[in-house]
């Protein structure tokens, strides 16, 4: 096994960005091998031919691969082959993917076309969604606003869930009092 991991070097990084690891293998240098790893998720697999660096591989994940990666566990296996086509397993471990900040769920979309109808700015995308059968065209203000409720609170929920998965807490308030000795 190497002296130091993959997950070393990428403990985490968020969906969407190019992720970057530099890693030695002593028993298996650059010279002599090649390096691949393979990324598996929950929902599929890639893989990335490292790069020599000297006495290094160099493993960079494009951010146009990392956007397609469902927050959660990323496990990886790296895989070394020597000259006569001799394949060993050189690393494994897992990487924490944080959630993508720049995509929307359904519920943030169709919240934001809710708050673009009350302000009086929606498209015309925004303006043909409907919530149960009625478009946001033909929603009355007093119907615009219970869904905006419901949708705000769907949002919330879905970002503390995230936040859970990935380990930052759930995001709830913490209230301190204080209270006077005597």
């Amino acid at each position: 096994m190497a002296q130091a991991s993959l997950s070393d070097t990428v403990a985490d990084f968020w969906a969407g960005a190019t992720a970057t690891g530099v890693v030695a293998y002593d028993t298996y240098p650059p010279a002599t091998y090649s390096c691949t790893w393979r990324f598996r998720s929950a929902t599929g697999h890639f893989d990335i031919s490292a790069t020599e660096t000297g006495t290094s591989y160099r493993c960079t994940i494009p951010a146009s691969t990392t956007e397609q990666v469902d927050p959660g566990d990323l496990y990886f296996v790296a895989y070394v082959t020597d000259t006569a086509g001799t394949i060993s397993v050189a690393d494994k471990g897992k990487i924490i993917v944080r959630p993508n900040p720049r995509t929307q769920s359904h519920a943030e979309i169709v919240l934001a076309a809710i708050n673009a109808r009350i302000e009086g700015r929606a498209t015309d995308d925004q303006l043909t969604i409907a919530i149960a059968d009625v478009q946001l065209l033909h929603m009355t203000p007093a119907e615009l606003l219970t869904w905006q409720r419901y949708y705000s609170g769907r949002v919330r929920s879905e970002m503390s869930n995230m936040n859970a998965a990935v380990g930052l807490g759930r995001g709830n308030k913490v209230v301190t009092s204080f209270v006077r000795d005597a």
